[in-house]
């Protein structure tokens, strides 16, 4: 029961500590009872209703305690949203071992909730898009869309999550490195000049971009 007591407390000072140093408002804690229970939030992501209308924000939560039953059990953890039994032992294993780590707890955590999140993401999107298959990979994870067919890797949609509040992040390689190329033509300051400019589509063709002429 002191064993337990004290591995919360060290808990609670490691949180502390990382909010001041770096994670800030990024995690939050809810409460805490010393020798009884500790509850972290993170990610506050918002809430739809049925007309896409933001009702609410849903929380993510981690709560640490003791066994009411047996204060001589190991730190119980708790995951809300619910994780299910396989994936809270994999996220839960950093209390559980020598090394006593509320970061590492929120490192398997989120990784864990990123690729639910990816993958809700691509069961919306494979029908939307008429996508053929949607890859998840590497840690933290990304998931890769083939939004053109053919296409290269350079051209996939990479959407991955911001580890620190749960916000998808979109990136296309090949994108950005023609936006990078037409910078270094003074792209922007010429054709702002020209009489076309008005009539210059913002969205352009694969072609017009040199793209798939590597």
């Amino acid at each position: 029961s002191f064993c337990q007591s004290l591995q919360l407390e060290v808990l609670h000072s490691q949180v502390l500590r990382l909010c001041r140093d770096r994670l800030r408002d990024f995690i939050v804690v809810e409460e805490y009872t010393a020798g009884s229970r500790l509850v972290l939030c993170y990610w506050r992501l918002p809430k739809f209703d049925e007309n896409n209308v933001e009702r609410e924000n849903t929380t993510c939560k981690l709560c640490v305690q003791m066994d009411p039953t047996d204060p001589s059990k190991p730190l119980q953890v708790t995951h809300v949203p619910h994780l299910n039994q396989k994936d809270a032992q994999l996220a839960d294993q950093a209390i559980k071992s020598d090394f006593l780590s509320v970061e590492k707890l929120l490192i398997h955590t989120v990784h864990i909730r990123t690729k639910h999140k990816l993958q809700e993401l691509s069961e919306v999107l494979k029908p939307l898009l008429g996508l053929p298959e949607c890859v998840i990979s590497g840690s933290p994870a990304v998931l890769h869309c083939p939004i053109l067919q053919p296409c290269m890797i350079s051209e996939e949609l990479l959407i991955t999550v911001n580890t620190h509040t749960g916000h998808f992040l979109a990136h296309v390689p090949q994108f950005e490195r023609s936006i990078r190329w037409l910078k270094s033509q003074s792209f922007w300051e010429l054709s702002m000049k020209s009489p076309e400019f008005s009539q210059t589509p913002l969205v352009q063709s694969k072609s017009s971009f040199g793209v798939g002429s590597e």
